[in-house]
């Protein structure tokens, strides 16, 4: 803090254009070189990304030579690097910390983002199917993506974060390599695109979509969109842990399905750091919507009732019912009481709670072998 102090007071004590002419080319020049090195960048690359002669990024950098950058420089650092122009001419970024001025729960807000940035592996489920009409094995309706969650950053004291998802991958072995160009590029993401689309010529781009990464709370949000396939939004647990990253996690995604007819929909979404090393039929059973639970105990006692007196009643009593008029009322019966309890059953929403979201994570974390329940979610 003294350091960054003394370098700010040296500009304002500066009496004289030449001397803070001066002060202004030793600082920006640091800077510069700073910048380079932190983030492993040639003089070379950084020319052709701004658009200008390496020799003058060389100037720029010598101490010897008067030359300070122009202002489009310092705008182009700041369009493609996120640099504030302000800090980056009077402040020394070696001794400079964007997180001196953070309260406690902003440090501890941005620890959280922190712990989810980096690449993940997508598993969902094929939505183009209309409602329960999927007759499709496991591997068919298997649907893969991969995940990257980065800082984006406009200043020095204060970032935002942005996410890209590739989805629409068939198969393990093409998200793997999807993966790789994301890993490869993970430092420059908006170069993912172009690498996807000379490396991977089948991958359809419609399913490359970025947005926002948001934490709200206990919740983080991955809003995403593109021209031509809409928007999407999942929704994940900010899981209350000391660990130093997010390993991944089961939540839900609203998009607009694939197919045919598309239809907004809700479904299950998982995210691991690592790709998951399990079988597709144990990765998809994970990701099916609960079951509904039927109980018979409203039921039942209409139906012995109705058995009683079809059957064992008084016999004078039925001697004129025959016996496919008794499996007729008893079949309309059932399936009166089984319509009723289906329909009181019907999902209206779904739901990921934090037992299920944490039973997930174990699940990804643990051996197969160490697990003894199958039906873990």
């Amino acid at each position: 803090m003294k350091e960054n102090n003394h370098m700010e007071e040296s500009i304002s004590d500066c009496s004289t254009a030449a001397m803070i002419k001066q002060e202004l080319k030793k600082i920006v020049a640091e800077n510069l070189q700073n910048f380079l090195k932190q983030n492993s960048i040639t003089q070379k690359g950084l020319a052709e990304t701004l658009g200008i002669a390496t020799a003058s990024i060389n100037d720029y950098l010598n101490l010897s030579k008067p030359t300070i950058p122009p202002a489009e420089f310092f705008v182009a650092m700041k369009n493609n690097y996120g640099i504030n122009i302000d800090d980056f001419m009077t402040v020394n970024s070696e001794d400079y910390d964007p997180k001196r001025l953070l309260s406690k729960a902003d440090r501890e807000l941005l620890e959280s983002y922190v712990k989810f940035e980096g690449i993940y592996s997508v598993y969902y489920l094929d939505n183009s199917s209309y409602k329960s009409r999927d007759e499709r094995t496991p591997e068919e309706s298997l649907k893969f993506g991969v995940l990257i969650i980065f800082e984006s950053k406009s200043t020095v004291s204060n970032s935002t974060y942005k996410c890209m998802m590739a989805l629409d991958i068939d198969s393990k072995e093409e998200m793997t390599n999807i993966r790789k160009i994301f890993e490869m590029h993970q430092d420059k993401p908006h170069l993912i695109p172009e690498c996807i689309s000379e490396e991977c010529p089948d991958f359809r781009t419609e399913t490359l979509s970025s947005g926002d990464f948001e934490i709200l709370g206990k919740y983080a949000y991955i809003s995403l969109e593109h021209p031509r396939a809409g928007k999407s939004l999942a929704i994940f647990y900010n899981p209350d842990s000391n660990k130093p990253r997010f390993v991944g996690g089961l939540g839900t995604i609203n998009s607009v399905s694939k197919g045919r007819d598309k239809m907004p929909t809700l479904q299950y979404i998982a995210i691991s750091r690592k790709p998951i090393e399990r079988s597709v039929e144990e990765i998809h059973r994970n990701l099916l919507l609960s079951f509904p639970i039927i109980k018979a105990d409203k039921y039942a006692p209409e139906m012995i009732k109705i058995m009683k007196k079809l059957y064992i009643d008084d016999e004078s009593e039925n001697m004129n019912i025959s016996e496919l008029q008794k499996t007729i009322t008893i079949r309309a019966n059932m399936e009166m009481f089984i319509r009723e309890s289906v329909e009181h059953n019907l999902f209206r929403y779904a739901k990921v709670s934090s037992i299920d979201d944490d039973g997930f994570y174990h699940w990804i974390t643990a051996k197969p072998e160490d697990i003894d329940d199958e039906e873990l979610l």
